[in-house]
Parts: structure tokens; C-alpha cells; sequence
């Protein structure tokens, strides 16, 4: 079954990767046209099936890291995340509080692995630090992952620098 999408000027990110064929893909997508008669995989992949180029490019996937795995910024920017949105959609503290012990097994694996509810104790801490700065200044907001940058153009302090 095929989906008819009217789409003008598709754009894509431009690719990180040194893969010849995956940058030629990309390059494709930038400038392809789509329209409701014209397959999306004719645009951008005029000799190719796009059932093939999923399977050359997931074939390739393991030749070339895109990102490099860090549990502790991970961890970070999920409480981050959560904290901003439980912000965003006006969820008061107690609330917070309340929604994160609804999750029994999120709570019982950090327990085990961490001695305490790990998980809740980074979301309410940023949650609080959050809603000190106040929705007008949340750029100014300081991750919790010393020298790695943010979304939103938010960027920590470096280690041992004050602002």
C-alpha cells in the first residue's frame, strides 16, 4: 500500500557520515520535489528500490557510529526532558512527585542498582531548578552534563569554570 503525501522541497539534516552512499541520499533529499503522483523512493533513489537502500544502508550501519553511547548523559537529558515538560504542561511539584511513584519498576531498579530512586530524585531536582529560573529565563538553564551541549543552544559551564 502506498501513501499519498503532498510534500514541496523535502528537507533533510545533512548526514555526519563519511559514507558515500548515504551522502549521496542525503543530497537527494534535500533537493528532491514530491508530489502526489511521484514515489518518494523515485526522488531519491532513481535506480534503487528503497526496500534496497534501507538494507544497503542498514547493512552499513554498523561500520559507522553515529553517536557514541553515554549512559550518564542519556540519564541526564531524560530527566531534563521530563522535567521541562512536566514544566511546559503546568504539572505542579506535588504532582510530580506523585506521577513518578507510578512507576513501580522504574523505582524498584533504582533502588537496586542505585540505593535510592535515582530517576525521580534528577527529574525533581531539575524540576525545581527549572521552575526557580521561571519560563522567561529557561535559557539560562545550566545542564547537569559538564561540557556537553544542549538542545535548544542551551551550553553547560566547562568543569571548574563560574559563570
Amino acid at each position: 500500500m502506498q501513501t499519498n503525501i503532498q510534500l514541496a522541497n523535502v528537507r533533510v539534516h545533512r548526514l555526519g557520515l563519511t559514507d558515500d552512499f548515504l551522502l549521496n541520499l542525503s543530497d537527494r533529499a534535500q533537493t528532491a520535489k514530491v508530489d502526489r503522483t511521484t514515489p518518494v523512493s523515485y526522488n531519491l533513489l532513481p535506480n534503487v528500490s528503497l526496500e534496497e537502500a534501507i538494507l544497503d544502508a542498514w547493512d552499513d550501519a554498523h561500520k559507522t557510529w553515529v553517536f557514541t553511547w553515554n549512559g550518564n548523559r542519556r540519564f541526564w537529558l531524560r530527566a531534563e526532558l521530563d522535567a521541562l515538560y512536566f514544566i511546559l504542561y503546568g504539572i505542579e511539584r506535588g504532582d510530580v512527585d506523585y506521577i513518578m511513584d507510578t512507576f513501580p519498576i522504574v523505582k524498584r531498579k533504582d533502588i537496586a542498582a542505585h540505593g535510592s530512586y535515582r530517576t525521580k530524585e534528577a527529574i525533581l531536582s531539575v524540576y525545581d531548578e527549572l521552575q526557580t529560573l521561571g519560563l522567561e529565563r529557561l535559557g539560562e538553564y545550566r545542564s547537569r552534563m559538564s561540557g556537553e551541549a544542549v538542545a535548544g543552544g542551551w551550553e553547560p559551564e566547562p568543569e571548574g569554570v563560574n559563570a
